[in-house]
């Protein structure tokens, strides 16, 4: 006779532990979900520059292509400019 696996037993990717209803878990890992992004997209905001990293000895040489490090000085100089920066 066939036996069904205790509820621990089951891997967690599975049966997720929730307190949600069932009806409201969707809902829930898509909050979750841009929860994430959000403490993600906060903690990319906020990372160092390539050059403090230089500065600093964590990096040794620029790993900007040269295209990048001017449309970024063009982007400093407009925000300058328009009184951004």
């Amino acid at each position: 006779m066939y036996h069904q696996p205790e509820l621990t037993a089951l891997p967690e990717n599975i049966l997720p532990a929730s307190n949600a209803a069932p009806g409201l878990q969707a809902q829930q890992r898509e909050l979750e979900k841009h929860m994430r992004r959000d403490s993600l997209n906060e903690k990319i905001a906020h990372r160092p520059s390539p050059e403090a990293l230089l500065k600093e000895g964590v990096l040794h040489e620029d790993p900007r292509s040269v295209e990048d490090k001017y449309a970024e000085a063009i982007e400093e100089e407009y925000a300058k400019r328009e009184g951004g920066a």
